[in-house]
């Protein structure tokens, strides 16, 4: 029953998904905003970057009356690569490739499969166990920190500044935002400049001189996002996988059989279920989208969950069938493409690897918790119980 229950829980998404398909491009007139849900316009508006690109403006700031008073703070936003256009977006994304070397992530592999080894090893002792809890959660928050190349007391303060820092975006208080993010860009030069692992992002960053060509807020932007994207697309890409296989468990058992099947299942999750369920864009001049002109200005909101849900690009796209290996866009494409892609990968496939153990002995102690928000697909806890 309780499969059949966290089976239909897909189904509210994919309905308004179908809905909004039908009427993309659409025009949100309360947001302002437009929104594009087909696979071709969101592919198409993720490439034209001549004419949508990513908005350089932090969305709060248009609201807030005062915002010279909390520059720093915008800073932390405005300036994250994600947000910026060319040239300054490639400019940013050269300090951080390292990301997506080969060799840093084989280097990085051992450390990942040690660390996930002993989380699953903890949870086999217990008779219950939150998945999202004990292994979603933890497992990017380690992994970053040995990226990073710190040790565990200046990541952990890192890690609550930035959590200081993005309490604040709903907040009025210009004083208290404005030093959160100045503690923030403070932690981020100390760091940088103190002892770290040799060979790790942060020290890539301080043999490159990034903390210089870039400025301190700038570099302290871009680890902003590497904090917030880092983390929770990893717990969220976690989480939904093995949601996936409870309620696919053929699909458990062949990849049990069969470890290649990995890759196909990883993939599979981003489509059916993807971590990101939307990204905004603005257009810098006049685009046609699907037919219709989209003004220059705009702002786009590019429905990624819904894209990767299209029949007339997927077909059967309401099932979870990693046999069919349909390409997704649930990490971007283009030069946008997200820099942390791989890294992802890599957790997800270390975690998959442990999942047929521990799969095979448990099974869903609760109804799934999903949390609330349109931007993410994201569980709130995963009870599984040994059986």
């Amino acid at each position: 029953m309780l499969l059949d229950e966290a089976r239909r829980s897909y189904r509210p998404r994919q309905e308004l998904y179908a809905e909004l398909r039908a009427a993309s491009p659409l025009l949100n007139e309360r947001n302002n905003e437009w929104v594009l849900s087909r696979y071709s316009h969101v592919r198409e508006a993720c490439r034209n970057f001549s004419n949508v690109a990513k908005s350089a403006e932090c969305p709060i700031r248009r609201r807030d009356s005062s915002p010279e008073s909390r520059e720093v703070f915008y800073g932390l936003f405005r300036l994250q690569m994600d947000n910026q256009d060319e040239p300054y977006h490639s400019d940013v994304r050269c300090h951080l490739r390292v990301l997506s070397e080969t060799k840093f992530l084989e280097h990085t592999r051992p450390f990942v499969a040690d660390q996930v080894g002993k989380l699953f090893a903890a949870v086999k002792e217990k008779g219950e166990v939150d998945f999202v809890k004990s292994i979603a959660q933890p497992l990017p928050e380690i992994v970053l920190r040995h990226v990073f190349g710190l040790d565990e007391r200046a990541y952990h303060d890192l890690s609550c500044a930035a959590d200081a820092v993005l309490s604040q975006l709903e907040c009025d208080s210009q004083r208290l935002s404005e030093a959160r993010a100045e503690q923030f860009v403070e932690l981020v030069v100390a760091c940088v400049s103190g002892p770290l692992i040799p060979g790790s992002l942060f020290d890539r960053l301080r043999q490159s001189e990034a903390l210089g060509r870039l400025g301190k807020t700038e570099l302290s932007a871009n680890v902003l996002l590497l904090l917030g994207a880092g983390r929770d697309t990893v717990t969220n890409l976690l989480g939904n996988m093995t949601l996936a296989l409870l309620c696919w468990p053929h699909e458990l058992e062949r990849m049990s059989r069969d470890p290649s099947h990995i890759g196909a299942v990883i993939e599979e999750t981003l489509r059916f279920d993807s971590p990101i369920q939307s990204i905004k864009r603005s257009t810098h001049s006049g685009t046609i989208v699907g037919g219709v002109e989209i003004p220059k200005g705009s702002v786009v909101n590019l429905l990624v969950g819904a894209a990767n849900l299209d029949p007339d690009v997927f077909e059967h796209a309401e099932r979870f069938d990693p046999q069919s290996r349909r390409p997704h866009l649930a990490f971007g494409v283009g030069g946008h493409h997200c820099i942390g892609a791989a890294l992802a990968r890599l957790q997800a496939t270390v975690v998959a690897l442990q999942l047929p153990g521990l799969l095979g002995s448990m099974c869903l102690a609760a109804p799934v918790r999903r949390r609330q928000g349109v931007g993410f697909s994201a569980l709130e806890a995963l009870h599984l119980r040994r059986v």
